[in-house]
């Protein structure tokens, strides 16, 4: 018996399969028409398990509200007193069940700590009349939910609020908000930027970083802009973007609209530099949405002084946001197809194509392709490596293992990989700490769950 019955139209699967995996992820084991087994009754297993759940959650859009089997699935719900409806789009329920109270999940991006899923939690609970506290510190075993997501059939003592905490503590790296100010002092061991300015036999640099660690960060910002500044001047162009690049990424620790500022002029004076790219359309997203990083993108893509690989890159990057953000694999599809397009034959191109596309799988659950992708993308990588920009594929691979139920080895290649990149002083993607947190609960790797 599942505490949690999802009914959606199948047209919508692409958006149900984070929500069901966030479910899972909170406690609640959550039953869809993907874990029906071979052989079985259709609607009599539908019956069987919508009648047997706890709470039933009609997930609203375009597409189900036409559909007779949702609209039954969900009068049902209602009629038993169990029905939790939520609007995967921006649409009005169906007439008889605008009385409900619907949760607007149009944006929702997958984030369990996000407002949507904390109030479809507490919704949750009301409706099967539990509590609203933590977890019980020993959950029992409970049936796999889908997607190769499985629970462990123990929890250590502590471990859901252990998750809970992990899930607060890095908030930072969501994209349905931005950043939490950071304390720089603190940050500093972990920020590139801060890293070379220590390590700087400049004058100026040298006293940019000790104003910036001692907390008088604007006049470290102010020191490292004027020598930027200094270089634009001179027609130094590729050695002022470098330096406005530093310049946001400390920036972007105490004053947003400043470092996004300073990308900005990094991209502007190297606007074939595949790095300045990055940093702007990443940054962008995590402050201000998917809608101006998807902007920036199609602005790059229509300039006339970047080159035919910066346009391929500028392509590939909507995918991650049509994939992640939007759950359109339509859309993200079509971005990798424009990829490719722009040479057939250019392994540079094909290879940022196959980047993007094993995430794309990874979203759709296709496990078997993306860890193909990944494959295909280490055979071209030589060709890649010549442009200097990290492809952290290991993400895709932490990523497949996790939702194999590989916990432990998710855990060990996460943490590998950000131990080797912290020694090179190399950027520490988000996904990877996300998901190195996350396999270490799963693990029971409680006290490592942070590395």
């Amino acid at each position: 018996m599942a505490d949690v019955f999802l009914s959606y139209a199948g047209e919508d699967r692409a958006r149900i399969g984070p929500l069901a995996r966030a479910l899972a992820a909170a406690g609640y084991t959550v039953w869809w028409d993907r874990d029906i087994p071979g052989g079985a009754d259709f609607s009599q297993e539908i019956e069987r398990e919508i009648e047997a759940a706890k709470a039933v959650i009609a997930c609203w859009s375009k597409t189900s509200c036409a559909s007779k089997w949702v609209r039954d699935e969900a009068g049902y719900a209602r009629d038993k007193g169990k029905l939790v409806p939520i609007a995967v789009e921006a649409v009005e329920p169906p007439l008889g069940f605008r009385q409900n109270q619907t949760l607007d999940f149009s944006a929702w991006r997958g984030d369990a700590a996000a407002p949507a899923f904390t109030a479809l939690d507490a919704a949750i609970r009301r409706t099967c009349g539990l509590a609203q506290a933590a977890a019980p510190s020993a959950p029992p075993p409970q049936p796999a939910p889908p997607a190769g997501l499985k629970r462990p059939l123990a929890i250590a003592a502590g471990a859901g609020a252990a998750l809970v905490i992990a899930l607060a503590a890095f908030a930072i790296f969501r994209a349905d908000r931005p950043p939490a100010a950071q304390n720089p002092a603190e940050a500093a061991p972990y920020n590139p930027a801060l890293v070379a300015l220590e390590k700087s036999t400049s004058p100026e640099e040298r006293a940019a970083y000790d104003s910036f660690v001692g907390g008088d960060q604007r006049q470290a910002l102010a020191i490292l802009e004027r020598l930027a500044a200094d270089l634009e001047r001179k027609g130094e162009k590729t050695e002022a973007a470098e330096a406005y690049t530093r310049v946001g990424a400390l920036a972007l620790l105490v004053d947003q609209p400043r470092g996004l500022a300073a990308r900005r002029k990094a991209f502007d004076l190297a606007p074939n530099s595949f790095p300045a790219f990055a940093y702007l359309f990443f940054d962008t997203f995590l402050m201000k949405g998917p809608d101006p990083a998807e902007a920036f993108a199609q602005e790059t893509i229509a300039r006339t002084d970047v080159d035919q690989r910066l346009r391929a890159f500028a392509n590939a990057h909507p995918a991650l946001i049509a994939a992640d953000a939007r759950l359109d694999v339509k859309l993200a599809d079509d971005y990798i197809a424009r990829t490719r397009a722009i040479d057939p034959k250019d392994p540079v191109l094909e290879s940022m194509a196959l980047w993007a596309a094993s995430i794309v799988d990874w979203r759709r659950d296709d496990l078997a392709r993306a860890r193909a992708d990944i494959k295909e993308f280490e055979r071209l990588k030589d060709a890649w490596a010549r442009l200097d920009i990290p492809m952290p594929t290991d993400v895709g691979e932490v990523r497949i293992r996790f939702s194999e139920g590989d916990w432990a080895g998710s855990f060990q290649t996460a943490v590998a990989s950000l131990n080797e990149r912290r020694k090179a002083g190399a950027f520490l993607p988000s996904p990877l700490i996300w998901s190195a947190c996350l396999s270490g609960i799963y693990a029971g790797k409680v006290e490592d769950a942070a590395p």
